[in-house]
């Protein structure tokens, strides 16, 4: 039976409350290259919040990406995108809010993305719920 998507921005697992910092990624459909760089951007209380270039329902974060960002201190994901291993993600508590669960993810060819955007124009929005953006550089050089 193929994999149905959620309704949009349905939260997967329930969150937590409280001031967070959001690190925003924006990668390729069904590539998640960009996820393992963002989290080496993310500390104490922060949301990791992604979304793609083009709509994708793809399963882009899972058990894996949950347990590094638990180790971290991360309180949650937000992603415009599909998520994989529900039940483990589950069992873990990491409260994860996606577009779509699907197991269908991985590209063989990997491609850049950005860090540090201001996820479909939010900063003002989030920031009245307590959640501060990590901006690039000023210099435009990389996060990481």
């Amino acid at each position: 039976m193929p994999e149905q998507p959620a309704p949009a921005s349905a939260p997967t697992i329930s969150a937590h409350s409280g001031d967070r910092r959001a690190v925003t990624v924006l990668s390729q459909p069904g590539d998640n290259l960009m996820i393992h760089a963002c989290i080496e951007q993310c500390g104490p209380g922060d949301v990791l919040v992604g979304t793609t270039t083009s709509p994708s329902t793809d399963g882009m974060f899972g058990e894996l990406f949950a347990t590094q960002l638990i180790a971290r201190g991360v309180r949650g994901l937000v992603i415009d995108a599909g998520v994989r291993d529900v039940a483990e993600l589950t069992a873990l508590g990491f409260p994860v809010w996606s577009r779509a669960v699907s197991a269908q993810g991985k590209r063989e060819q990997f491609q850049a993305g950005v860090l540090g955007l201001d996820v479909y124009g939010m900063r003002d929005t989030l920031a009245r719920l307590g959640v501060t953006y990590v901006d690039q550089p000023a210099d435009g050089s990389p996060l990481c």
